[in-house]
């Protein structure tokens, strides 16, 4: 299984740039609004709450930021009240118990709560516990609850959280020859098939950031390459530079903004040749949060939100070999490539378990 799609982050802020092909010959971009608009995705305004994932680390706290979204921009402000429950987690012992509201400004779509957790050293199960929604301002419907879950990276040998390794419920063997990892990788910058962020009224800074545990054989034949695979907390709010086709046939740059949040089942495979590698990302099964919204036209906005996240342009799927894995294993610390205003660092934080 050589090349899939690619993910990362890659820079494609290409000035003047004409339009790509796929590899499979198609148009990079495809022009919409030929025919009468589409309806948005949401019809009602509605506030969600992400589901989130962090490791839980060895000591001190860590926190995690969980994304709340409105569907769509509103005139007015919008309060919402926060407060955590206890699941499998408890406050206090695995995490600090946190209340409070966040208020969108007019316009606003995305606010983020922070809560901390609490670093151990105990091998058990992955933990969770929610963060509810009440009593918004303006009687939007609430979205429930989001689901925090706590990976524990402490157990050696047999016995490990099955998060890392397969994404499901459960412990699992990855004794003998399976070494884990923690990893975060984070693009900083935009995507532009045509023209830098300044002409196409974009943010130059959005940010795309993969992060939790990834495990692998890596005792294997010297020609084969290795793959790590796990459950990683995808983060992204990120802008595109896109365009759109008027009714007078000229063609018109337009904005997207795309935010989502939640797991992904993640597969990431380094090379035995030093040809690099890349990061795969599939859907999880349960709540991936998500909203595309901006200057395009509907039907462009509608069909980028299907997309995301495994195939969305901002995450750049069809991008280059990340340079960091040019080694047979991953290799701990910390690289940073930057290509004009786009930034891409990959992390190794610690080896969890070898």
């Amino acid at each position: 299984m050589k090349l899939i799609f690619l993910l990362l982050f890659l820079p494609l802020s290409l000035l003047n740039a004409k339009p790509t092909k796929n590899q499979n010959g198609t148009p990079g971009i495809i022009w919409t609004n030929t025919g009468p608009a589409i309806e948005r995705v949401h019809v009602s305004s509605t506030l969600t709450i992400a589901n989130s994932r962090i490791v839980e680390g060895n000591s001190d706290q860590r926190v995690v930021e969980v994304m709340v979204t409105v569907s769509q921009a509103t005139t007015a402000p919008i309060t919402v009240t926060y407060s955590t429950k206890n699941g499998t987690a408890l406050s206090g012992e695995d995490y600090v118990a946190a209340k409070g509201s966040i208020t969108f400004a007019p316009g606003e779509m995305m606010k983020t709560i922070k809560v901390s957790v609490i670093g151990e050293l105990l091998c058990e199960e992955d933990e969770t516990f929610q963060i509810v929604l009440s009593n918004s301002s303006d009687g939007l419907t609430d979205g429930g609850g989001g689901m925090v879950t706590i990976v524990n990276d402490d157990c050696k040998g047999n016995n490990r959280s099955g998060a890392a390794s397969s994404g499901s419920a459960g412990p699992v063997n990855i004794s003998g020859n399976l070494s884990v990892y923690e990893v975060r990788i984070t693009h900083t910058g935009y995507t532009s098939f045509y023209t830098g962020p300044a002409e196409c009224g974009i943010r130059s800074k959005g940010k795309v950031v993969l992060a939790g545990l990834l495990s692998g054989s890596e005792k294997v034949a010297d020609d084969d390459d290795i793959m790590y695979r796990g459950t990683l907390q995808m983060d992204m709010d990120i802008d595109i530079c896109s365009a759109m086709r008027k009714t007078n046939g000229e063609d018109e740059l337009c904005a997207m903004t795309v935010i989502g949040s939640g797991p992904v089942k993640a597969e990431l495979e380094i090379y035995f040749d030093a040809r690099g590698g890349y990061i795969k990302i599939e859907h999880t099964s349960g709540q991936f949060l998500k909203n595309v919204y901006g200057s395009c036209d509907n039907a462009q906005i509608s069909e980028e939100q299907t997309m995301v996240p495994n195939k969305t342009i901002a995450s750049v799927f069809n991008g280059r070999e990340l340079p960091m894995l040019i080694d047979r294993t991953l290799k701990v610390g910390r690289l940073v490539e930057t290509d004009g205003e786009n930034e891409t660092v990959v992390e190794v934080l610690r080896v969890v378990s070898q």
